[in-house]
């Protein structure tokens, strides 16, 4: 796989504006955390349409964050994770890791923010780019460098969203050679709490363009999402209606839902579960598509933070 230096270029962007801060700014208080979710699970196929069977797994997930505020209106923060898992039956192992370095303005009614950062991925084997769509091409590895404006406004009750998002990709394929895509994503949204439940709603168009033509889509998405609490159990779900054309004359639509819990179980430790459901049917060139279930259970570890 790999080794990525996207983590760190992060990091470094985040101590930079720090420095170039007014130095009024920069006697700021800072926040830093770290958690570990160690767990695994199982799931009824690879990908929807893979046919191996069922599979379980296992993962490792470590995540840092650093949260500034460098005055009432100014904030940072950066954000480095990493990703481990292993397929026990088909033998598929993955990893990756991204970093994220974000600017935040707080007005009054609302936010304005920056980020920019990126990610990486590798397989073992080829597998989907993305491992709830088939129609994704298969690659061995994909990094991607992102640059993220966005704007929150509250106006009539709601939490407005708007946001830009463009990246460039670049993935090892398993017959040898690379691609190259431009990716960019307009997404709209809004969320109001509903009584003890926070719910919100976003429409998502997406474009990436490749020199190939399996690397080259159009997809319209809708994403619904609620968060709420029953007692000290932490509650999530979340659906996802997608529509995705290829230039090759593929064309894919992608449900996906999801629901997670997590429950304290001491000061630092919470127990977490997922389930989710991804189903696919592709019409034109490529695999026909279906279903996969997940299951996942884990302990979520935090160390005590240090602040400042």
């Amino acid at each position: 796989m790999p080794r990525p230096r996207l983590a760190a270029r992060a990091a470094v962007a985040a101590l930079a504006a720090a420095l170039l801060a007014p130095a009024p700014a920069r006697a700021a208080h800072g926040r830093l955390t770290l958690d570990v979710l160690a767990g695994g699970g199982a799931v009824t196929d690879l990908f929807p349409g893979a046919g191996l069977g069922r599979d379980a797994y296992a993962t490792l997930e470590p995540a840092l964050a650093l949260d500034l505020a460098f005055s009432p209106a100014w904030k940072g923060a950066v954000r480095l994770e990493g990703r481990a898992a292993r397929y026990a039956g088909s033998g598929l192992a993955m990893g990756g890791g991204g970093g994220e370095a974000e600017g935040r303005l707080v007005f009054e009614g609302g936010e304005a923010s920056l980020a920019a950062g990126g990610d990486w991925t590798g397989y073992s084997s080829g597998a989907p780019a993305d491992l709830a769509s088939p129609a994704a091409p298969a690659v061995l590895a994909s990094r991607a460098l992102r640059l993220r404006p966005m704007v929150r406004l509250r106006a009539l009750g709601l939490t407005w969203r708007a946001a830009l998002v463009g990246a460039r990709v670049a993935a090892d394929l398993p017959e040898g050679g690379a691609a190259v895509e431009r990716d960019g994503a307009l997404l709209l949204g809004a969320g109001r709490p509903l009584g003890p439940v926070q719910a919100s709603a976003t429409w998502r168009l997406a474009r990436a363009a490749s020199a190939r033509d399996d690397f080259t889509y159009t997809a319209h998405a809708l994403l619904l999402a609620a968060v709420g609490a029953a007692g000290p159990l932490d509650l999530a779900a979340r659906l996802e209606l997608s529509l995705a054309r290829y230039r090759t004359g593929a064309e894919e639509r992608l449900l996906r839902t999801a629901l997670a819990a997590s429950l304290p179980i001491g000061e630092r430790l919470a127990a977490e579960a997922a389930w989710s459901w991804a189903g696919s049917r592709v019409s034109g060139p490529g695999p026909a598509g279906g279903g996969r279930h997940l299951l996942s259970l884990g302990l979520r570890l935090r160390a005590e933070p240090a602040a400042w």
